[in-house]
């Protein structure tokens, strides 16, 4: 949850571009399935960094915040090698409750058209469109992908990645940019 508290920023390859149903689900608990469901909208989305904005609106369609719930504030500056991020997620693979990992910032990964950040966080498929936290509880990015792993599935749909991975995250300056043009 982002900006004035309406806003979640995920992933585009989790939002689409408008053509879903969208909904936001809430928790309270690290433990639990979630307790609140509400309609997302979708609002921007920019496909060459894989990220959007949906907004979370009422059943009359009215923008919601949710007073409890703060919105979160974005890192000014890069982790340092070796700081401790902190990976939030919820999969829809494998579980029904928050997915919570950690590793440490291990660089920037610049082969593409837009910067990565690495992590040695273990990054499952499914935790796409989550945050990654700082050890002040500031986003410093959104996790997008993770290489090196083979993913395995079973007829259930239960998959697991095999190996060991870097986790791939979307920096939060570039979600800021993406903010701007909304107005936010």
């Amino acid at each position: 949850i982002v900006a004035d508290g309406s806003y979640v920023l995920t992933n585009q390859h989790v939002a689409g571009n408008g053509e879903c149903d969208l909904t936001v689900w809430l928790t309270d608990s690290t433990t639990t399935s979630p307790t609140k469901y509400l309609t997302g909208q979708f609002v921007e989305a920019d496909s060459g960094r894989d990220l959007a904005i949906i907004r979370m609106v009422d059943s009359g369609g009215v923008p919601y915040v949710d007073e409890t719930r703060t919105p979160l504030k974005f890192s000014s500056s890069l982790p340092k090698l070796g700081d401790k991020l902190t990976i939030l997620g919820y999969p829809g693979l494998g579980g029904s409750s928050i997915t919570l990992t950690s590793g440490d910032f291990s660089g920037v990964d610049s082969s593409e058209d837009f910067d990565f950040l690495k992590t040695t966080a273990n990054m499952n498929p499914g935790v796409s469109g989550g945050a990654a936290l700082n050890s002040d509880g500031e986003l410093v990015g959104i996790p997008t992908a993770g290489r090196g792993a083979v993913v395995a599935c079973n007829q259930q749909s239960d998959c697991v990645a095999n190996g060991s991975t870097i986790g791939l995250l979307r920096p939060v300056s570039l979600a800021s940019e993406l903010l701007a043009r909304i107005g936010s």
